[in-house]
């Protein structure tokens, strides 16, 4: 199968939040049929928390078909977010350059398969205020991977990156997401993108709740996404061949988003990139080759993920 290869670009690493969305609101503009926006309510200092939907009409609401049904049959949803940890902003380039490659109908014959097959949901930036500062925490210090209801328990003190908040869910960003996951329940797979600082370390890895149905049959697929990709990022990006693509840990104690899409019976995935790749020719963080590695981990992982409906 041929594999999707990323642009090389600095796109997507907005200084701003406000910059992000402008990206995101091109692809609105030049993609109308495809692409468009909801804004799911504002943080406690205005900024927007948005939701960008990917998906095309479905085939019997299209006003050309020939035959129409008294009721839409829908897509399968995809749920996914980025800028949970506003310095991790290689994992927010990414999902930007595959969707936007996605809008442009670029890539290979999978990919024109997935755009027509399912419809992604994407909250590209959870945390404005955390982005907009490159913090790991919103403007009241609080972690927003640490404040959802589920598995909660005060852990940090204010200050400090992981700092869980006086209460669970206490913060206006963990309520709106736990809502769109809540009205958007029925998805097959909530993807959560993050980084990782860890540049000597794996160039990936995945975090799946302890003990869940899908966990050996995602672990399968993140191992095919891996394979599929490694001779191109050791050939074409100069990985060493001595050095690990990846590896995976387990959501024990945490009450960060994926936890609590498991809680609502969506499978889940915390997925992290390196913000740099050091055996590469990105010498500064978030630079285009740690860019396209990030955006093509995500892409072929959606496309195992999605594989039944190809």
């Amino acid at each position: 199968m041929e594999i999707y290869k990323a642009e090389l670009s600095n796109a997507g690493v907005a200084d701003s939040y406000e910059g992000l969305y402008a990206l995101y609101d091109r692809l609105v503009a030049e993609h109308p049929e495809y692409v468009s926006m909801n804004v799911l309510g504002t943080d406690e200092w205005n900024n927007e928390i948005r939701e960008y939907i990917f998906s095309t009409p479905n085939f019997n609401a299209r006003t050309d078909a020939p035959r129409r049904l008294d009721k839409e049959i829908p897509k399968p949803v995809l749920l996914v977010t980025s800028g949970v940890h506003g310095e991790e902003k290689t994992s927010v380039a990414g999902g930007y350059l595959f969707l936007k490659e996605l809008a442009e109908n670029k890539g290979p014959d999978s990919m024109a398969a997935l755009r027509e097959a399912i419809c992604i949901k994407m909250i590209p930036c959870v945390v404005p205020s955390g982005y907009s500062n490159c913090d790991r925490v919103n403007a009241a210090g609080v972690n927003m991977n640490r404040n959802f209801y589920t598995g909660w328990y005060p852990a940090g003190v204010l200050g400090e990156g992981n700092y869980s908040g006086p209460l669970p869910g206490s913060e206006k960003e963990t309520k709106l997401v736990q809502r769109w996951m809540e009205n958007n329940d029925e998805a097959f797979y909530y993807l959560d993108l993050h980084n990782t600082g860890s540049i000597d370390g794996d160039v990936t890895w995945v975090s799946i709740m302890d003990q869940s149905s899908y966990r050996d049959e995602l672990l399968k697929d993140y191992s095919a996404c891996l394979n599929s990709l490694a001779r191109h990022w050791r050939q074409d990006y100069g990985l060493p061949r001595d050095r690990n693509l990846g590896y995976s840990g387990r959501i024990i104690t945490i009450a960060c988003a994926a936890r609590y899409a498991d809680y609502l019976g969506i499978p889940s995935v915390i997925m992290e990139s390196s913000w740099q790749q050091k055996y590469t020719t990105d010498t500064e963080r978030f630079g285009p080759v740690t860019n396209a590695i990030s955006a093509e981990f995500f892409g072929h992982m959606v496309l195992r993920l999605a594989k039944e409906y190809l």
